[in-house]
């Protein structure tokens, strides 16, 4: 059903704005008037309702990334700075009574549709960068765009020698690939790619003839902490 008041079009109960003209227009008998190509989209989201809140803006529902619309029932949060361990989702109203994540903890890939459900779980993202985050309130879908990848990201694992050990050497396993094999480390802190954000590595440490415990460190965007202690001396 179709429903027309002053300034707007009701279809199947959706409430849409009439398209209005700035500039006026004389109307003259047996006359054809040119308005030009109407455009009509029955898909429009009010952008201004819905915001991205994640971990990289400490959740604050109150204060969304804000959105604006693109086209057929997309709406687009644009220019996020986003890193592997960053988790999302989409909220409605400043609140969180209604937002939108995937059926299962997510990690989005570039172009691809995903669908969403309401008060579903955190999405995150497979690369570091600058993204645009889209979302469809009328298909349920997502989708994400980086469209600048941080390819030179370097991280700061901090270290504390409590063992006063001179030399340091670090060995880094992700799983059973070698990220470094004894490396010196200099000063107070190790550098690794951010490739590394999000995963949990395994860590020890050495001083030319005796290794520390094998620690785990989660690397996120600010890096790691770890502290070198000896191992407990045998009895």
């Amino acid at each position: 059903p179709v429903s027309i008041s002053k300034d707007k079009v009701k279809i199947d109960g959706e409430e849409h704005e009439i398209k209005k003209y700035d500039d006026e227009y004389t109307i003259k008998p047996n006359t054809i008037l040119n308005l030009g190509t109407l455009k009509y989209d029955p898909n429009k989201v009010d952008a201004s309702a819905y915001g991205v809140v994640g971990s990289f803006q400490g959740w604050d529902v109150e204060n969304p990334v804000a959105m604006e619309y693109v086209s057929d029932g997309w709406i687009v949060a644009k220019d996020v700075d986003l890193y592997k361990d960053d988790a999302f989702k989409f909220a409605k109203d400043k609140s969180w009574d209604v937002s939108y994540g995937t059926s299962a903890v997510t990690v989005l890939e570039d172009d691809k549709e995903t669908d969403v459900v309401t008060n579903g779980q955190n999405m995150s993202v497979s690369k570091n960068g600058k993204y645009n985050l889209y979302f469809n309130p009328k298909s349920m879908k997502v989708k994400v765009e980086c469209i600048e990848e941080y390819t030179d990201l370097m991280v700061d694992i901090t270290i504390t020698n409590e063992a006063n050990w001179s030399p340091l050497y670090i060995t880094i396993k992700d799983g059973n690939t070698m990220v470094a094999n004894k490396a010196t480390v200099t000063g107070s802190t190790y550098s690794i790619s951010g490739d590394y954000i999000g995963k949990t590595l395994t860590c020890q440490f050495n001083n030319g003839s005796e290794d520390s415990e094998e620690v785990s460190a989660k690397i996120t965007k600010s890096g790691a902490s770890l502290t070198v202690k000896e191992k407990p001396k045998e009895p």
